[in-house]
């Protein structure tokens, strides 16, 4: 049994960009943090629960002192110990009190979320009669917790299988991303079922299509939805820029070279961190027995990657800056994302907003992000991007992706 339970909180295999919300309740883990992390919180969950059946419903009051301790749990173990005899009251929740746990998500982490999820499947699964209208209720507002939100809306459509069909078409605004996904994965797949090969299809097939896919695209948030939708509007006559339509920044200037030799460089303050809202594009640096100036690349890249590898060459133990100038149609929250495996620093506007050392973890789109507010104008971005010495084939890559969005992913509007 407890296999079992385990099973239906690991990822079926979908990344952050793939189309990981296209499953069903049984496989949700809505985090994003290491397995390792995961597995023994995942776990406790699980003995909790076959731990607790036949368990009498609790009061509210006890319910809320458990709610409490679960939403306290961290990482690496703490307050692991209370929320474990804690699940044993939330395995015991009644139908009624579903919506308590619901709630709860708006005070949760990654890790304590988990622990929620599983009280609220078990009170689901062991009930026929759910409080449906409260829990619709709740997902309707769009203020609640987007992790709780899918889950509860995928509670609803399996109770009631017409509520999906009645409620997917609102979904491509929503402000839950894994919601907007599956409504944009609709327009996508009613576009296609218009017809997938452009040549045999009629003018107003090919007109309607490209309406469909044209709505699909301004809401689309996931980089492979957007992809997706891009490469079926071609045939129909429209090229999209990806690099414009996702907001990266192409243009900058880099100088290179910086010892980071053992990994002492991260900390070091280089001369271009003299003065990071304003570089000298024209200053030259001394690095090592060499002389270091700044030059310029665009980045061609479908997603604006810039690979040092390829504008460098294949350094190691070396550390990169990057400049460029983001131009805002006005001031503006926003959150600047980046992709890459490399240890990196940014500061924007000469204040230092992201900082993380860590080397060859991963790749992927956004994979950080950090709020910053941005004013109408110019905006100074600079990067600090560390290669390490490591010789495995996995930890050659020295590259980056930037770009400026809201909460939502929607690249923040640029002054013309």
């Amino acid at each position: 049994m407890i296999i079992l339970w385990l099973r239906r909180f690991l990822p079926t295999g979908a990344s952050r960009q793939t189309s990981r919300y296209n499953f069903g309740i049984e496989n949700l883990l809505f985090v994003d943090v290491h397995m390792k992390s995961l597995i023994f919180p995942i776990l406790v969950v699980c003995v909790t629960c076959q731990a607790s059946f036949g368990q009498s419903a609790p009061g509210d009051d006890s319910v809320r002192a458990a709610v409490a301790k679960v939403t306290n749990v961290g990482f690496h173990g703490a307050g692991h110990s209370e929320a474990v005899e804690a699940m044993k009251v939330l395995n015991a929740a009644s139908a009624e009190q579903i919506p308590m746990l619901f709630e709860a998500f708006g005070e949760s982490n990654a890790i304590s979320a988990n622990w929620l999820r599983a009280s609220i499947q078990k009170a689901v699964d062991g009930n026929d009669s759910l409080p449906v209208d409260t829990i619709k209720a709740y997902f309707a507002d769009q203020s609640k917790s987007a992790k709780g939100r899918w889950l509860a809306w995928q509670i609803i459509c399996k109770k009631d299988p017409e509520f999906r069909a009645s409620s997917i078409d609102a979904l491509v605004d929503d402000a839950s991303m894994p919601l907007r996904e599956v409504g944009i994965a609709k327009l996508i797949s009613d576009a296609n079922a218009l017809g997938v090969d452009a040549e045999k299809m009629d003018a107003s097939a090919k007109e309607k299509k490209s309406g469909i896919l044209k709505t699909a695209l301004e809401h689309a948030r996931d980089v492979d939805q957007v992809r997706s939708i891009a490469k079926s509007l071609k045939p129909l006559g429209m090229e999209v820029d990806l690099r414009k339509q996702l907001g990266f920044l192409c243009d900058w200037h880099f100088v290179a070279g910086f010892d980071n030799k053992e990994q002492a460089g991260f900390d070091v303050l280089y001369q271009p961190e003299a003065a990071p809202d304003s570089p000298d594009l024209k200053q030259t640096f001394t690095v090592g027995q060499k002389q270091a100036s700044w030059e310029k690349t665009v980045s061609e890249h479908e997603t604006g990657v810039v690979d040092f590898n390829e504008v460098v060459g294949k350094e190691k133990g070396v550390i990169v800056y990057a400049s460029s100038v983001f131009k805002s149609a006005g001031d503006t929250d926003a959150e600047v994302r980046i992709g890459t495996p490399n240890a990196h620093k940014i500061w924007v506007n000469g204040e230092l907003v992201m900082s993380n050392e860590i080397y060859h973890n991963s790749n992927s789109i956004d994979k950080f992000s950090a709020p910053v507010k941005l004013r109408a104008g110019n905006n100074s971005v600079l990067l600090k991007l560390c290669q390490n010495e490591q010789t495995q084939p996995w930890a050659q890559d020295w590259s980056f992706q930037l770009r400026f969005c809201d909460a939502s992913g929607k690249p923040v509007e640029r002054a013309q």
